[in-house]
């Protein structure tokens, strides 16, 4: 049990400080782009989704640090439910980003920008 403990204490580590920084980052993106990113919603969602994620990933990394603390199974069980949830959501951002950047390539083509 000392081997599952010691790779849930980094897991707990990691997920959360990716998490805060993929919220502190969404929100830094939303700043940046704020009116613009915001006036088109498939863009506000891209905008969205790093913050979502990273609340997934929070999640994900207390519910390991309790699963350590505690050893009961539903800690066990909603720390896995997390991250299933954190990685659909990463897919869901992934794709809708390359449908972003093949909508800006091909207007960028029919404007007649040469790449």
């Amino acid at each position: 049990m000392d081997q599952l403990d010691n790779i849930l204490t980094k897991f707990s580590f990691w997920s959360r400080f990716l998490g805060y920084l993929l919220i502190v980052g969404g929100g830094l993106l939303l700043l940046a782009c704020g009116p613009f990113i915001l006036s088109l919603s498939y863009l506000g969602a891209i905008g969205i989704l790093p913050i979502v994620i990273g609340v997934f990933l929070l999640k994900a990394g207390n519910r390991a640090r309790d699963f350590v603390d505690t050893d009961e199974d539903a800690s066990f069980n909603l720390m896995m439910t997390n991250l299933l949830n954190y990685i659909k959501w990463q897919v869901v951002f992934w794709l809708s980003l390359s449908v972003v950047a093949l909508l800006v390539m091909s207007l960028l083509f029919f404007l007649g920008y040469k790449f």
